[in-house]
């Protein structure tokens, strides 16, 4: 159990690195990216970022369309929740018993290592169960299985 929860929060930190200037520095330089390559994948990435919050905006004035006035304002309480959920996790990533990490830049990068490494090792690991799985198991009963780990893996994020 602590160790799913160290690689959640390692694998949450990883996002959180990536937004730092020196990662994209890291980006630029790994793939040797020129100066003019960088600025246009920067606004590649504003265009992404824009796109995808006009994408919410859209959903959420179908789902205003959708659900009763007293629904919506459930289900933006709902929305809310995630979001203070999300900011709480962000905010534990970037503090240790409430002190900040300071990373350097190499450790920023051996983490970032060792997180892909122990993806790659999940993935693994899952692919492994599912062929191991379905080896015994009917198609329906691979997904019974897989929609009792589902509603757990969410069931722990609800709350």
């Amino acid at each position: 159990m602590k160790i799913t929860i160290l690689i959640a929060l390692l694998t949450l930190s990883v996002g959180l690195l990536a937004k730092n200037d020196g990662f994209k520095a890291k980006i630029a330089e790994r793939l040797n990216l020129t100066a003019e390559q960088v600025e246009q994948l920067q606004a590649i990435m504003e265009e992404r970022r824009a796109v995808a919050e006009q994408a919410k905006e859209n959903a959420d004035a179908k789902v205003a369309g959708v659900l009763t006035e007293e629904q919506y304002q459930e289900w933006a309480e709902l929305q809310e929740r995630r979001q203070a959920r999300k900011e709480r996790r962000r905010e534990k990533l970037q503090n240790v018993r409430g002190e900040p990490l300071d990373l350097t830049d190499a450790q920023k990068e051996q983490l970032q290592t060792v997180l892909q490494e122990s993806r790659e090792k999940i993935q693994a690991v899952k692919e492994e169960t599912a062929a191991s799985l379905s080896e015994f198991l009917t198609e329906e009963q691979l997904a019974q299985v897989k929609r009792k780990l589902m509603s757990k893996r969410f069931k722990r994020f609800r709350s």
